[in-house]
């Protein structure tokens, strides 16, 4: 029972969850992806984010509970597990398979380790033997990595290299004062939302015609 016990408060038990979103690794993103996931999910009465990463249970939890408190977090669950995305075993742990959305975060070494890093969950992700049914965000440092990331994995892969996108966006807010508004009011999760939805009965109206459709 005590190792139970203590392999519960270290974080090494497997997870029973589905369409949880899955988030690997810990870093000084990692709070503000929970804090807007939150708001996503509110309007869903909540959901449950697990991250998986190699700082131990007590200290992410300690982190989380200091930068978001548990009120605040809108009734999603957040869950924590030790260990590393570049181990199988571990990826399983965390229901991988069953995750709705993964999303890796690059470390804070150097952008070709970081890359490198990112580059072998990949292949570990694309190992595992069970579908991976969600869909994968990869955080890239450098540019020239991309079309190996993309090469790896596949339809079922988005990656973003955050500081060309960020040096995009600071550019273009420098050029057009008060546009970084507009991209708060459009990527952010507070007031109004855009929700994606298929409607295969609208294909080939005009617009006109699908106006009329949405009284």
């Amino acid at each position: 029972i005590r190792e139970k016990m203590d392999s519960l408060r270290q974080g090494k038990s497997r997870i029973i969850e589905t369409d949880h979103t899955l988030i690997l690794g810990w870093t000084e993103k990692t709070v503000h992806i929970i804090e807007e996931i939150c708001k996503a999910n509110e309007s869903e009465g909540g959901g449950v984010i697990c991250i998986l990463a190699g700082e131990s249970k007590e200290q992410m939890e300690l982190e989380l509970d200091l930068a978001l408190p548990r009120k605040q977090r809108l009734g999603t669950r957040v869950v924590f597990r030790s260990g590393s995305s570049l181990v199988m075993a571990d990826l399983i742990r965390v229901s991988v398979h069953m995750a709705r959305a993964i999303i890796i975060l690059a470390s804070s070494t150097n952008p070709e380790q970081a890359d490198n890093d990112t580059l072998r969950t990949l292949v570990s992700l694309r190992s595992i033997q069970a579908n991976i049914r969600g869909h994968v965000v990869a955080e890239v440092r450098d540019i020239d990595n991309e079309p190996l990331m993309k090469l790896v994995g596949g339809e079922m892969l988005e990656t973003i290299v955050t500081h060309d996108m960020i040096g995009r966006l600071m550019l273009m807010s420098v050029r057009h004062p008060g546009l970084a508004k507009v991209y708060e009011g459009l990527l952010g999760f507070d007031g109004d939302e855009f929700y994606v939805q298929e409607w295969p009965s609208l294909v080939g109206k005009t617009f006109k015609e699908v106006l009329t459709c949405f009284p």
